[in-house]
């Protein structure tokens, strides 16, 4: 089984007001954008509007903790929420969200063979700095790394 490790971040100073109490960070831009503040205190604005930025070294947001998932779609979901309001710009937001469904729902059988027969499977693959692939391997469990010539890898 995969699992998914990821930390949470807790804001002290949040007042209750949901989203409208943030500055996102907008890529294109690259400023911060307060215009989800308007939001709070039934569109008035309210009192605080401080910057999402748990991101960043110098944040003034505190660990929380560190956590585990299992099902790494749930996972996702609570990325897109949070990191697709936050910091990703609308056309990396659709991008994602498209692709999210390409991504394998555990161990699978690619329907693809080794030159010795051996049946190929696909997971997710961990990477260095937190990041995650599609990987093949050799085994139903997706331990045994499958690695290949890249025109062999990408007839599979």
């Amino acid at each position: 089984a995969r699992y998914v490790l990821w930390a949470a971040y807790v804001d002290m100073e949040y007042e209750g007001s949901g989203i409208g109490e943030y500055q996102y960070y907008n890529e294109t831009t690259k400023k911060w954008d307060s215009s989800a503040c308007k939001y709070a205190e039934g569109g008035n604005g309210g009192s605080r509007c401080a910057r999402m930025d748990c991101h960043l070294e110098d944040t003034h947001f505190s660990l929380l903790g560190f956590f585990k998932h299992r099902s790494y779609d749930d996972w996702m979901e609570q990325l897109f929420k949070h990191e697709g309001m936050c910091v990703w710009s609308d056309e990396q937001y659709s991008f994602m969200k498209h692709a999210r469904d390409a991504w394998p729902r555990g161990c699978t059988d690619s329907g693809s063979t080794t030159e010795d027969g051996d049946t190929i499977y696909y997971d997710l693959k961990p990477m260095p700095k937190g990041r995650i692939a599609v990987g093949l391997y050799l085994d139903s469990r997706c331990i045994e790394d499958y690695s290949s010539e890249t025109e062999v890898v990408e007839e599979i």
